[in-house]
């Protein structure tokens, strides 16, 4: 920031290039606090002109340690930044009540973390460029339950649901959907156990009664028997 002589715009007031100082954009954006070098360096806080606003540390003219950053439309960061971006561990929040806690990179969740939903639902597992990878848990607002692998935001690999109703299935998924091997555990004691595509019963499996008794083993189709 370059320092210019004027009551409107530039270093109003202390010192702007090395020490502690108030400066003002053309735009009206200003900042308040420590200087090295005419750039921001230490402890500060800029507000600027879309009602965004940022307390904390900083280093070399960009944000850099930890400081708390309020977005135009309420929403709230509080942790750590790196070179002017998101990036480290933080905590996030929504006017709407929504709290998002763990690792970032590059200003998107990255990492371990645990996001809660307003309406009762969370996640807590891995995230990578913002949407959940690897292993995490999902708790859906109804109740249903997800536990397993999950790639670019879907349930991919093996895992585990439970659905409200008591349904559960444990085996292999591909993008939401089982997909591979598994067993479907029904409420009333049943199973369904074998091999699934795209969500259904899909060759080889086999029903079971819940007495135990096998009430059909052979090959399906689209969740279909197939019969000689």
């Amino acid at each position: 920031m370059e320092s210019r002589k004027t009551a409107k715009w530039g270093c109003v007031s202390g010192d702007c290039l090395n020490g502690i100082g108030k400066y003002v954009e053309t735009d009206g954006s200003v900042y308040e606090g420590q200087f090295k070098n005419s750039l921001p360096n230490g402890e500060g806080t800029l507000e600027l002109a879309d009602g965004s606003r940022y307390k904390g540390q900083w280093k070399s003219g960009e944000k850099h340690g930890k400081g708390v950053y309020v977005f135009p439309n309420g929403n709230k960061y509080e942790g750590e930044f790196k070179s002017g971006l998101i990036q480290g561990n933080g905590t996030f929040t929504t006017p709407y009540g929504d709290r998002y806690e763990g690792g970032w990179e590059n200003a998107k969740f990255h990492g371990k973390g645990e996001y809660i939903f307003s309406n009762g639902g969370s996640y807590e597992g891995g995230f990578k460029n913002g949407v959940k990878e690897g292993d995490g848990t999902e708790v859906s607002e109804n109740g249903d339950v997800y536990i397993g692998q999950w790639k670019n935001g879907l349930y991919n690999g093996k895992g585990t649901s439970i659905s409200s109703d008591g349904t559960i299935y444990e085996g292999e998924w591909k993008n939401n959907k089982a997909h591979g091997r598994g067993v479907s555990k029904l409420p009333n004691g049943g199973q369904h156990q074998g091999e699934y595509k795209n969500g259904e019963f899909d060759g080889y499996g086999q029903i079971i009664s819940p007495d135990g008794e096998t009430i059909y083993e052979g090959k399906f189709i689209n969740g279909e028997r197939i019969t000689d």
